[in-house]
């Protein structure tokens, strides 16, 4: 056989943009070849620092909704909040990390972990602040990308050797794993603050 290519989503589908904690992968399961069968693997792709700028927002108490335009934030994002000249919206202190829900491009809610985040439970806030009010994203942070293999349909995972990049700025994903021991194949992208967006990320595949 040729050789083929599978692209990669999020595993719980869509595109791998705004990566700001850790997902994998879909897994491209070896089902059609077998272990004995595919000969060679590689994963090729690229990624930026999507780091979004942040700046002036403006909140509303009655909706604890926060508005920025074009916000550029991805789910989970970690961002802290700031004022001069007045107070921040009750609810809000500086110097703490928040978590980012997005709503639209313009509009996002805010969460007090991760976790919230995730499961859409947002902080309420009793005021819509005076002054100005500043929200900045956090660096990238603690990112990473690894090559895993799992042999028992994805319960387990394991990096691949020599198949892992720690992420600190803008680059390539390039492995080749020439000795296939696994029933299926995945990426795990780890963000720990900041967030990450990749492009043309994919396997490619011989048999």
């Amino acid at each position: 056989m040729g050789f083929h290519y599978f692209n990669l989503t999020k595993a719980t589908g869509g595109a791998l943009s705004d990566i700001a904690y850790t997902q994998r992968t879909n897994a491209f399961q070896n089902v059609d070849y077998g272990a004995a069968g595919l000969n060679n693997l590689i994963v090729t792709g690229s990624f930026v620092d999507d780091d979004p700028s942040g700046g002036t927002f403006t909140a509303a108490a009655s909706t604890e909704i926060f508005t920025l335009a074009d916000h550029g934030f991805g789910l989970g994002l970690v961002v802290q909040v700031s004022n001069s000249g007045g107070a921040l919206p009750s609810g809000l202190t500086d110097a703490t990390n928040y978590y980012v829900i997005p709503i639209t491009s313009s509009t996002f809610y805010l969460a007090t972990s991760l976790e919230n985040a995730l499961n859409s439970t947002y902080l309420s806030i009793t005021t819509n602040g005076t002054g100005t009010n500043t929200v900045t994203p956090t660096a990238l942070a603690d990112a990473s990308i690894e090559l895993q293999g799992s042999n028992d349909n994805g319960a387990t995972w394991q990096t691949v050797s020599n198949c892992s990049t720690t992420v600190t700025t803008d680059g390539d994903v390039l492995y080749q794993v020439n000795v296939i021991n696994f029933a299926s194949y995945s990426l795990l992208l780890s963000v720990g603050l900041g967030q990450l967006t990749f492009s043309n990320l994919q396997f490619g595949y011989g048999g």
